[in-house]
């Protein structure tokens, strides 16, 4: 009976993060294009996303009690429907109190979803088998992986953005729908700030300080430079990333089938020297289109196995 619960909360998840997955590379991928397709320079818009991030940073303790009371699978669901809903203000951008409300949106709903849904992805499924669930989660994301930009991408160019950013909206909220029959979701208690601080081990804190920093401008700065790179055409960018998801997806059904094998401890540090590697490669490529597609996706593929691992 556990092994079919697990199963069961395995799929429903599972059917969640592909629907997600396709609202966010349809249009996620996109965004930092878009403001920069409204006028906005490369340097604001980073600060954009540098104020996004530490609103984030500043009201993650103040949610705590929230997630507390709510449940995380609830506040699973909270996070996931507020994401969606940033895409609806994205579109009045160009004015001060939407692009506000944007950033207010994103930093409240990233802050809440994303960690559970890591955690929830980390307990999932498990029996000997959690390498090779992991990998057919890739398979069944790569399709979309490699659709969703290419689509996006078009959707931009000959509709415009209003379509896009109304359609990733409705499959935001559509994402959500497996959330509401899953079971409980134990991911243990939710401490609180002081407790977090106390038993924070200042090893990890540095680690994941780092993956921050390299988050930040592979995640944020690096699609910008792409973008302009390629002639700030979103269909370019679609397919440079549909590109990159390809080897990203590859990459991570070898390492899943690695994990399995026992292979874990030995990824981790190849892996890391990798990442560090594809980050000199882009910071190299410049604004040449060629070495900055290739370099794109090479980093994709090192993070195709950077995530499995981590």
């Amino acid at each position: 009976m556990e092994f079919d619960q697990q199963g069961r909360q395995f799929r429903l998840l599972t059917v969640h993060c592909v629907v997600s997955s396709l609202a966010i590379s349809l249009a996620g991928s996109f965004v930092g294009a878009y403001l920069l397709r409204l006028g906005f320079s490369l340097p604001a818009t980073i600060a954009m996303y540098a104020v996004l991030l530490g609103i984030r940073l500043t009201v993650r303790a103040a949610l705590l009690p929230v997630i507390r009371l709510l449940g995380m699978r609830r506040a699973l669901v909270a996070g996931r429907i507020v994401m969606a809903l940033q895409f609806l203000a994205l579109i009045g951008a160009d004015r001060p109190a939407c692009l506000a409300l944007w950033v207010l949106i994103v930093s409240v709903g990233e802050c809440v979803y994303w960690p559970i849904c890591h955690a929830a992805n980390a307990v999932g499924g498990g029996h000997g088998r959690r390498g090779w669930q992991i990998a057919l989660r890739q398979i069944a994301s790569t399709g979309i992986s490699v659709a969703g930009p290419l689509a996006g991408g078009m959707i931009l160019t000959r509709l415009g953005p209003e379509a896009e950013f109304y359609l990733a909206t409705a499959l935001g909220l559509i994402s959500a729908a497996p959330l509401f029959y899953m079971g409980r979701l134990d991911l243990g208690p939710v401490p609180t700030v002081q407790e977090s601080l106390r038993v924070a081990d200042p090893v990890g804190l540095l680690a994941f300080a780092g993956d921050g920093f390299m988050s930040a401008g592979l995640g944020i700065a690096w699609p910008m430079i792409l973008f302009s790179s390629l002639g700030s055409s979103y269909e370019a960018l679609g397919w440079a990333s549909s590109v990159a998801a390809v080897a990203g997806a590859l990459a991570g059904l070898a390492c899943g089938m690695a994990i399995d094998r026992g292979h874990r401890g030995r990824l981790a540090h190849g892996v890391t020297i990798a990442l560090l590697a594809s980050v000199v490669m882009r910071a190299a490529a410049g604004w040449a289109p060629g070495t900055a597609v290739a370099a794109n996706a090479v980093g994709a593929a090192v993070g195709g196995a950077y995530y499995p691992v981590l």
